[in-house]
């Protein structure tokens, strides 16, 4: 998806007839943007942890893998919601049967019918 690959459906043919529709999952947790907020949580968590609260550096280290990790289901979480707020925009032509409407261009006059 990052340099262009990502063409939504993908068939794959194999000998167990294995195919994949639509690999959209609710809840990415590895994504471009989570992956990208866990390398700034982690370099801003363990460099503070590291400078300036003098703790050793496996503490730190810990530290800021613990924030990386939180940091990406965060983004994962916030994505998610996203998600939830598409919608296709069809319409269901089934709900304007027998209701009122109103006309704004002209409806032609049918042409009858030729017999042969």
């Amino acid at each position: 998806m990052l340099f262009g690959a990502d063409h939504g459906d993908a068939d794959l043919s194999t000998d167990h007839d294995f195919t994949v529709h639509g690999g959209d999952a609710g809840f990415k947790l590895l994504s471009v943007q989570s992956v990208a907020a866990f390398f700034l949580m982690f370099g801003l968590v363990g460099y503070a942890m590291l400078h300036s609260s003098q703790l050793p550096a496996g503490w730190a280290v810990a530290g800021a893998i613990g924030a990386g990790l939180a940091a990406m289901v965060v983004i994962g979480l916030i994505f998610m919601m996203f998600k939830r707020l598409q919608s296709s925009g069809t319409l269901d032509l089934a709900n304007a049967v027998g209701q009122e409407g109103l006309i704004y261009l002209r409806i032609p006059r049918a042409a009858p019918a030729r017999s042969r």
